[in-house]
C-alpha cells in the first residue's frame, strides 16, 4: 500500500523519520499568518500566500516542494496520514490540507495523528478523518473570519484561539499593551512563553509588538 505521511514541519519531520523509519513530507506553511484564497494550492493561492509570508513565489514553492510533488501524484496514494500538533498554528495548517483533500474528492483513506508540539508525544492516536465539512470550516475561519464550531474539540479550541490572536483585546494583544516598558527582546520572549497553545513564531510575536506597542 502506498502511504504518504505529511508532517507539521521540518523539526517534527526529522523526529518522525528517525523514530518511525518512514519518509515524511513536511508542510512548511503558516496559514495562521495573513490571508488566503478559496482555491487551495492553486497558482493564485500560492501567489497570495507568498505575499502574506513576505517571500518570493519561487521561495514559497521551494519551501513546499516535496508537498507539491505529492499532491501532483495524489491519486496514486491509498492512504494519507497527517501528523500535526494541537496548537492553533498547526491546526490551521491541518485544516487547510483536509479542506484541499475534500475539494479534490480524494478517495483514499485519510487519518490524523495529533502530537504534542514540544515533546513530539502522541496526544491522539491515528484517527480516521471523513472529508466532510472541512472546506466550509476553512472558508468561514480563514477567509471570512467567522467563528464556527466543528466536531473536533482540538480543532475547535485552536480556532477559538485564532480569533483571540486576531483580536485587539485578545490575550496576546493585551500582553503587549500591558508590558510596554519591556524591551522588544523581552516582549518577544514573554509572548513566546505565554502563547504556547497558539504556536506563534518569533516573527509573529514581533508583528504583534509592532502592531500593539505604543
Amino acid at each position: 500500500m502506498k502511504r504518504a505521511n505529511i508532517t507539521n514541519g521540518e523539526y517534527f519531520n526529522q523526529y518522525f523519520e528517525d523514530t518511525y523509519q518512514e519518509k515524511g513530507i513536511p508542510f512548511n506553511e503558516a496559514i495562521m499568518v495573513g490571508n488566503s484564497t478559496t482555491d487551495i494550492f492553486s497558482d493564485n493561492f500560492c501567489i497570495k500566500r507568498a505575499y502574506e509570508l513576505k517571500v518570493s513565489v519561487e521561495e514559497y514553492y521551494q519551501k513546499l516542494h516535496s508537498f507539491f510533488e505529492l499532491i501532483k501524484d495524489l491519486k496514486s496514494h491509498e492512504e494519507i496520514v497527517l501528523w500535526f500538533g494541537t496548537d492553533t498554528f498547526c491546526q490551521l495548517n491541518l485544516l487547510t490540507i483536509l479542506s484541499f483533500l475534500e475539494t479534490q474528492k480524494y478517495e483514499g483513506s485519510v487519518f490524523t495523528v495529533i502530537i504534542n508540539d514540544e515533546s513530539c508525544d502522541i496526544v491522539r492516536e491515528k484517527t480516521s478523518a471523513s472529508l466532510i465539512g472541512y472546506k466550509e470550516l476553512y472558508d468561514n475561519t480563514i477567509l471570512h473570519k467567522k467563528l464556527s464550531q466543528f466536531d473536533d474539540t482540538i480543532m475547535n479550541q485552536a480556532i477559538s484561539l485564532y480569533f483571540d490572536y486576531l483580536s485587539d483585546c485578545g490575550k496576546l494583544a493585551m500582553i503587549v499593551k500591558n508590558n510596554s516598558s519591556l524591551s522588544e527582546n523581552e516582549l518577544i520572549k514573554k509572548l513566546l512563553l505565554e502563547s504556547k497553545e497558539y504556536g506563534i513564531s518569533d516573527l509573529q510575536a514581533y508583528a504583534l509588538i509592532q502592531k500593539y506597542k505604543k
